[in-house]
């Protein structure tokens, strides 16, 4: 039995992988592209580029195949991301379902989940995507969010404990420490609530991407 709003989650994202892959096309000179690099616009300093954008997270990954080996390392990588993610929390459950290419043994059996990219909705809870900004992704319902977002918590809950001590941490020193080494977010000293949550969030998208 088809999926139908698994189809037309993945008929959207094609759609934009096609638009950015037109985009990078029309800008090709001479067999080269030339973007405009920024590291502002990501709090987390992950690089950016406009004209055209090439380090956009969703899809395209093998985009990296074309590009010089210095800049391999800036695209998003999930995998990558999962393995930091499991190394960090050191969580069991997380480490017996990830299944490689086969997807998540937990999600492929829930109800709302088993027809999305996991890694990719999971990664979107660890960095604290909004109810509504995940439902507009994955065309759910906000009680169907609500409800996967909340089972994913109880059952990785030493990933989430972490994430919340990573946080709390991040915020009381005023920067992010990891492998990478140590990280000044702007707005973890801020006064305001939400900036300092902001950073914080950023903090940990610096840390396993």
């Amino acid at each position: 039995m088809v999926c139908l709003p698994a189809v037309i989650v993945e008929y959207k994202r094609l759609c934009k992988q096609l638009k950015r892959m037109e985009a990078i096309a029309v800008g090709v000179k001479g067999n080269k592209v030339y973007p405009l690099f920024n590291q502002v616009r990501s709090l987390s300093g992950r690089l950016s580029s406009s004209g055209p954008n090439l380090f956009e997270e969703d899809g395209l990954g093998s985009l990296k195949t074309c590009i010089g080996a210095v800049l391999r390392d800036f695209f998003p990588d999930r995998k990558m991301a999962m393995d930091c993610l499991e190394a960090e929390s050191k969580d069991g459950h997380l480490k017996s379902d990830r299944c490689g290419q086969r997807g998540n043994k937990f999600m492929t059996k829930h109800a709302t989940m088993k027809g999305l990219g996991h890694d990719e909705f999971l990664l979107s809870v660890v960095y604290g995507e909004s109810g509504p900004a995940i439902s507009r992704r994955f065309a759910l319902e906000r009680m169907e969010v609500d409800s996967a977002c909340h089972d994913l918590k109880v059952r990785y809950n030493r990933l989430f404990e972490w994430l919340s001590r990573f946080h709390e941490e991040t915020v009381r020193h005023g920067y992010a420490t990891g492998r990478k080494g140590r990280k000044y977010l702007a707005g973890l000293r801020s006064s305001n609530i939400t900036k300092r949550k902001e950073a914080a969030r950023a903090s940990v998208r610096w840390l396993i991407e």
